[in-house]
């Protein structure tokens, strides 16, 4: 996706090429767009829960509103979640239910696709090991997210305005907390970043809010690299939007499963349809070597048999002398099997269509093959319900268009016992021209 809306700090903003605009809240979209969303300033922190189970978000809710923080229903987004030794620590972001349930209903309204990330999961998305650090500056509010090797914490400060001075008390608030946990032995941070959401006049003044932070706190801060955007009137913004937008994907959206799934094909479109491409070319080449390779076997095979019927005429009025050597009986065995092997009948081949003559009303209980008689017997059972006799009907017909003459014997079965809707037939195979008469 090309554009990109941030919902931050109360604010609707479109991101497009080096462009940015403000926008009315809940705007109509012509174009796929990410949406990233603090869900106006919706309350994010790490939370402990005794066990990792299914029932984190009702725990969560019911603990923001023992504590006063909050007063309605609301939606918990689990972010991430990490077994510790204290039990599973979770990362959430508590959402109004009814700004959560609007922002589904617009997301799901546009024609387009309308994928919302929440910011603190791409907070933690940024964290790429462990004793790292993610600070995110949109407009008055300064967040950070830390996470350690079995545990995380999050920390969010809110300037009362837009003024310098309120500012850097912001930033020196957030620097005493950083500088804390510092000086709880969690031991040097091997990177802290620093990231600008779009609401700086200048780089300088996210550059110089990041020294306050690293002056204060003693840890190093790199601030991620900035783009200069455009805004209406010609004003400049400056914004770090291009690094992030490197992590956007649907698997940090929380839209419904199936607009996610519809992006990720719609996006890999092409992907799908070069492997796709490649297996049926794949199985179309295999397809055309089986075919040749069929056919050069019943060539081989027909050859065979023909020699075997020359042999056989050529031997026909001929005396047997008494003594013959091992090669004349070797190659009148082979005779023998050749021929046997073209009048026998195919156990596969008959089993295959006996089943399908069969269909579900007719269950084959056993299959006798007697090549001394060239006969089959088959035993079977039919519910008959009714007196229903039409599927055995059935049944029967099928076993003469496959160039049998069925006839009934008593069935068996391995006990010797009847039972009803049993049956049994011998089948014996008819030449071409009976079954034409059939």
């Amino acid at each position: 996706m090309k554009s990109t809306i941030l919902h931050v700090d109360g604010k609707w903003s479109l991101f497009e090429g080096r462009y940015i605009s403000p926008l009315l809240d809940y705007p109509r979209i012509d174009s796929p767009v990410f949406v990233l969303s603090d869900f106006d300033g919706a309350i994010s922190g790490v939370s402990m829960i005794n066990s990792k189970t299914s029932y984190a978000e009702s725990l969560i809710g019911r603990r923001l509103r023992d504590d006063g923080l909050i007063d309605e229903e609301v939606k918990i987004l689990v972010h991430h979640g990490r077994q510790t030794d204290s039990g599973y620590q979770v990362l959430y972001t508590a959402v109004p239910m009814n700004l959560w349930q609007n922002m589904q209903s617009w997301a799901q309204a546009q024609r387009e696709h309308c994928l919302l990330i929440p910011k603190t999961a791409l907070m933690y998305d940024l964290l790429s090991q462990e004793n790292e650090g993610v600070i995110f500056r949109s407009g008055r509010r300064f967040s950070f997210l830390l996470r350690r090797r079995k545990s995380m914490d999050y920390f969010s400060v809110l300037a009362l305005s837009d003024s310098e001075d309120d500012l850097r008390i912001a930033a020196r608030t957030l620097a005493e907390r950083s500088g804390r946990h510092q000086s709880e032995g969690i031991g040097q941070l091997l990177r802290w970043s620093w990231y600008s959401l779009g609401n700086a006049d200048s780089a300088e003044e996210d550059i110089a809010l990041a020294k306050i932070f690293k002056e204060i706190a003693g840890i190093n801060v790199s601030v991620a690299a900035m783009e200069r955007y455009i805004k209406r009137g010609g004003e400049s913004a400056y914004a770090s939007l291009a690094v992030l937008q490197s992590h956007f994907s649907e698997r940090l959206a929380v839209n419904p499963l199936t607009e996610k799934v519809g992006y990720f094909a719609e996006k890999n479109l092409t992907r799908i349809g070069l492997c796709t491409g490649v297996v049926a070319s794949g199985l179309f080449l295999w397809g055309v070597v089986s075919l040749l390779q069929a056919n050069i076997v019943s060539a081989r095979s027909a050859q065979n048999v023909s020699g075997a019927q020359k042999i056989t005429q050529s031997l026909q009025g001929k005396a047997v002398v008494a003594q013959q050597n091992k090669r004349f009986y070797a190659t009148r065995d082979f005779i023998d099997l050749a021929t046997k092997a073209q009048a026998d009948i195919d156990p596969y081949g008959f089993l295959r269509n006996l089943r399908i003559a069969a269909e579900n009303d007719v269950k084959i209980l056993r299959v006798q093959i007697r090549p001394e008689d060239n006969n089959i017997i088959v035993e079977g059972w039919v519910e008959q319900s009714g007196g229903n006799d039409k599927p055995l009907a059935t049944f029967v017909e099928q076993l003469k268009k496959l160039g049998f003459a069925p006839q009934a014997v008593d069935p068996l079965f391995g006990s010797g016992t009847k039972r009803s809707g049993s049956f049994a037939y011998r089948l014996q195979p008819i030449s071409d021209d009976e079954r034409a008469g059939i």
